[in-house]
């Protein structure tokens, strides 16, 4: 508030997650949930995570980042103000577009996500998974890439 304060013709707001809204928004996260139980996570982590969302009219989104944080999926997803999860599989794992679990889970419980890959992570992703409009991919590599981007949405039906 008080940086929003500062800049009374501000055109937007962004983060280290490359989106960019008209309202406050943020990339929430808690590394260390990665080690701790669902018990816990509920007890130390959720209750800020659910005052920091309710503050970010834009779209709070949580970078849950490696599969030590898959226990608290359900716990995440039961925050009705956060618009989206960031899901990162971590060192050593297949890519995000290869969980069609956690992709299908995010997506049905209706939140959005976001994730970087470039056009044959889309194309899996949207093989595997099917529907993904609630999806925000953050393109990875060459700019000239954005006509195959555009192909493979194209195949999709999203064009």
């Amino acid at each position: 508030d008080a940086f929003s304060a500062c800049i009374p013709d501000n055109p937007g707001y962004s983060s280290w997650a490359e989106v960019f809204g008209a309202r406050p928004t943020y990339m929430l996260q808690c590394d260390f949930a990665y080690m701790i139980s669902p018990a816990m996570f509920d007890r130390f982590v959720l209750p800020e995570l659910r005052r920091s969302c309710q503050r970010l009219p834009g779209g709070a989104f949580y970078h849950q980042d490696g599969i030590g944080q898959l226990p608290h999926t359900a716990s995440l997803h039961a925050i009705p103000e956060l618009a989206g999860v960031q899901w990162q599989p971590g060192d050593g794992q297949e890519p995000a577009c290869r969980w069609t679990d956690q992709l299908r889970r995010i997506r049905d419980d209706g939140k959005l996500l976001q994730t970087w890959g470039g056009p044959d992570a889309l194309e899996a992703m949207l093989e595997r998974v099917g529907d993904m409009s609630n999806a925000v991919i953050i393109g990875s590599g060459d700019i000239r890439d954005e006509a195959k981007y555009r192909a493979v949405l194209a195949r999709h039906g999203f064009a």
